[in-house]
């Protein structure tokens, strides 16, 4: 986005916020954000949602990893030592359910606020992390990780644009979501 908006519109200033999921609705009605993207349970009617792209997991370990193997069973899976992170994704939370139907648990020695900082913990140890596809094929255009696929199947993982429905017909937010769904989708 970024590159994009320094390509097309130099003065455009983008600011990027933390903030607490409960307030994301109120946030966009009063106009305090733009937008908000990720995946935000209960918006109310007048929150318009756009799919940028529906985005999967793979389990990403560095590239001398002790694990070899090219596909999981559940079992190896659950044995790897994962850096968890907190994340409001349903379907990430369901790999924990997936894991417990099978009398499995993963065994996690540290827990993360934040997505953005697991790479580089998996970078410098023997952990594991649950990651998404489409960041971890990123994040390996040099080739420092691998990307494992779980060991078994995924529901959609949608990651949406939210935009208050007074805002969207905004030129300069609509043009804003216009390069995100662009971007998304590889264009």
């Amino acid at each position: 986005l970024l590159a994009r908006l320094e390509r097309e519109a130099p003065t455009v200033r983008i600011e990027s916020v933390g903030i607490d999921v409960a307030s994301v609705e109120a946030d966009l009605r009063s106009g305090q954000i733009d937008l908000a993207i990720g995946i935000v349970p209960d918006l109310g009617p007048d929150i318009r949602s756009t799919v940028l792209l529906d985005d999967g997991y793979v389990c990403l370990v560095r590239k001398g990893h002790p694990c070899r193997a090219k596909a999981l069973t559940p079992d190896a899976f659950a044995a790897l030592d994962f850096v968890d992170v907190s994340s409001n994704a349903p379907a990430y939370r369901r790999i924990a359910e997936r894991l417990a139907v099978l009398g499995l648990t993963r065994t996690v020695a540290t827990r993360i606020a934040h997505v953005s900082v697991a790479p580089e913990i998996v970078r410098r140890t023997d952990l594991a992390v649950i990651y998404p596809r489409s960041i971890s094929l990123k994040l390996n255009r040099s080739g420092e990780f691998r990307l494992i696929g779980l060991p078994f199947e995924q529901e959609s993982n949608p990651i949406l644009m939210h935009v208050h429905a007074s805002f969207a017909e905004d030129p300069g937010i609509a043009w804003v979501g216009s390069l995100l769904r662009g971007i998304a989708t590889g264009g």
